[in-house]
């Protein structure tokens, strides 16, 4: 499988600190209903702080998904990496 997808993301003020993320998963191919999908894991990712509006605080996300797990990762600007992986869980019917 070992699909791969990269978003950005930037926080709404200077004095945000963190960004929390909640990860689904379904078996679905087109999930459209929150009763399709089920809570894979929280992450909160911590964020650089800011010292003026000028400054970029722009974080790239990166999403994996392999046949056991999801892996993400989060980098900012600086190079400096997050990662976090969850694994299904393979008694849950969807």
């Amino acid at each position: 499988m070992d699909d791969k997808v990269t978003k950005l993301f930037k926080p709404y003020s200077l004095s945000q600190r963190k960004m929390n993320i909640n990860m689904y998963y379904t078996s679905s191919n087109d999930a459209k209903y929150l009763h399709e999908v089920k809570l894979l894991g929280k992450w909160e990712v911590k964020l650089t702080e800011l010292d003026n509006y000028e400054d970029d605080n722009i974080i790239s996300f990166t999403l994996k998904f392999d046949e056991v797990e999801m892996s993400a990762t989060a980098e900012n600007k600086d190079g400096v990496k997050q990662h976090v992986t969850f694994k299904y869980d393979s008694e849950a019917s969807l």
